[in-house]
């Protein structure tokens, strides 16, 4: 298969895009000139250097693709609107480019968050996919109107969202340093409360975003 993935520089993606090779497909990333590129540099992937933002240049990309996985997103910004910018308006580009360019697509799977579905109220009532949204960041709320993007083209394209929880693995920069600090015998308290975190390995995550995708069942 012919397959596009946004943000395979980063750490979720790079580790999609290397299993996906390995299953034999055709790779095919959008990338910006201030990329790293260490985790691709030594891949067979064709790197396209193209903004998001520009959805004109986008239809050219998405041309001939069979899948699609938008892994691309912002998780760190000084304003709300910069997570719009990064977390909505790409989505919608993508896929209106897919919808003018590529509505054959076998697939348009988008990586969102579990922060969109916000705490679960307790340890024996998880959120799940029918609940309402209740995101309390700025980051899970711009994810959300992603969502809600999504939503408004699953009447034309093959859609699939999964919501991730915290990950972890290798080239992780984040819940790294946490586990190195626990492993030296300290350890982080937030409240004086039991707390609860979900936690997926990046390796685990990746199977699941290909079976989310290649599953009939999981198309909205």
């Amino acid at each position: 298969m012919k397959i596009l993935i946004t943000g395979a520089t980063g750490f979720i993606g790079s580790h999609l895009a290397e299993s996906l090779l390995k299953d034999g497909h055709q790779i095919k990333a959008i990338v910006r000139k201030t990329s790293n590129l260490q985790w691709l540099k030594d891949l067979p992937i064709e790197l396209i250097d193209v903004s998001l933002n520009d959805r004109n240049a986008l239809e050219s990309v998405v041309e001939g693709i069979d899948y699609i996985y938008h892994v691309a997103g912002l998780v760190a910004a000084k304003t709300y609107d910069e997570f719009l910018k990064a977390n909505r308006d790409t989505t919608l580009n993508l896929l209106q480019a897919s919808l003018d360019r590529n509505p054959d697509i076998k697939r348009f799977l988008l990586v969102s968050s579990q922060t969109v579905a916000g705490p679960s109220k307790s340890l024996d009532k998880p959120k799940t996919e029918d609940d309402i949204p209740e995101p309390l960041t700025k980051y899970g709320k711009s994810k959300l109107e992603g969502e809600k993007v999504a939503h408004q083209f699953m009447d034309k394209l093959p859609i699939t969202i999964v919501r991730p929880p915290a990950v972890y693995g290798p080239r992780d920069p984040a819940i790294r340093d946490i586990f190195k600090i626990a492993n030296k015998g300290l350890a982080t308290l937030i409240g004086f409360n039991n707390k609860y975190v979900s936690l997926i390995h990046s390796s685990d995550l990746v199977r699941g975003i290909k079976l989310a995708a290649q599953s009939d069942k999981s198309v909205s």
